[in-house]
């Protein structure tokens, strides 16, 4: 029997469910979970618990059990975080507080998330999304704004937010929509390059633990004053302004959204519009046609008034 509860959240409602041993999923009313969305077997999976240790096991359904979006065979242990899928019904495992085992092997010691020393302890570490001091180094940097102090800005007024936003000194992704609205992600890097990975991985530069965000979902990239947007074969798309895009260069000011997640895309002032790159560009030579083309014009009806009065 397990020490600690383990939760089943659903990810459409967020309806939790604590785990038991034993507990089937499926169609069947009867069932400890029952299934409602997809094509589900009457009788799908089942959670069996050994001490804090959860296993599912696939009972031969038709359309599949799926963990962190590969289908299992017979069954696998599961960890905290882990994405569950039951044909189209999803859920995430988790358990309420991180684990470590101590010296005694029969002893589990129960130590809040926030409460693990992650440098050098060889416990493990949080992703950068949820602690921002965990990063890589050498790459680019995801920061984040107290999202709770932002919706705070937010709510003084539409005009109090759009000061906000306008308030950049390096280039920002502004989050608009979603569990993560009003998080500011600055989009740093070492010199005039740089290029983060976008989607709901924990190993994603930007992550977005979104449902409709695909684990590899699309690619920003800074070239000097120009940013390019590049779709990596996502589900449900990456979209620019309202506009479905496989590659887009990004001006200041732009609306982004990968799939249901909407981002706003701001640079500082100075840099303006700058990074534009496909606006039509006024050339001089057009002008100078024009006028030709005008003076030609003048001295054809010149020519065909003289006509006319000498045949007169």
């Amino acid at each position: 029997m397990s020490d600690v509860q383990l939760i089943l959240k659903k990810t459409s409602n967020g309806e939790e469910t604590v785990l038991t041993d034993g507990l089937i999923a499926g169609r069947l009313a009867e069932s400890g979970l029952v299934l409602t969305e997809g094509h589900p077997s009457r009788q799908h999976a089942k959670f069996s618990i050994s001490g804090n240790e959860l296993k599912l096991e696939d009972l031969g359904s038709s359309n599949g059990t799926f963990v962190n979006d590969q289908r299992i065979e017979g069954s696998v242990v599961l960890r905290s975080g882990d994405k569950i899928r039951f044909d189209l019904e999803e859920f995430e495992y988790k358990i309420p507080y991180d684990q470590t085992v101590s010296n005694d092997p029969q002893q589990t010691v129960m130590r809040k998330l926030e409460d693990i020393d992650v440098d050098g302890s060889g416990i493990r570490e949080r992703p950068a999304w949820i602690d921002p001091n965990q990063k890589s180094a050498g790459g680019p940097k995801t920061e984040f704004i107290d999202s709770s102090a932002l919706k705070q800005m937010m709510q003084e007024g539409d005009q109090g937010a759009m000061e906000m936003a306008d308030d950049v000194n390096v280039p920002v992704l502004i989050v608009s929509t979603g569990a993560m609205s009003g998080a500011r992600i600055n989009l740093k890097s070492a010199g005039a390059q740089g290029e983060w990975t976008i989607g709901c991985d924990a190993d994603r530069d930007i992550v977005l633990d979104e449902q409709g965000v695909s684990g590899v979902h699309a690619k920003l990239t800074q070239d000097g004053a120009r940013w390019k947007l590049t779709d990596q074969m996502s589900a449900n798309g990456t979209f620019v302004n309202g506009k479905r895009s496989n590659m887009s260069y990004l001006d200041n000011g732009d609306r982004i959204r990968f799939g249901p997640v909407e981002c706003i895309f701001r640079t500082p002032e100075e840099l303006g519009s700058a990074t534009r790159v496909t606006k039509a560009v006024k050339r001089p030579g057009n002008t100078r046609n024009i006028i030709l083309a005008a003076v030609a014009f003048a001295v054809t009806l010149a020519i065909l008034y003289a006509v006319f009065q000498f045949v007169m």
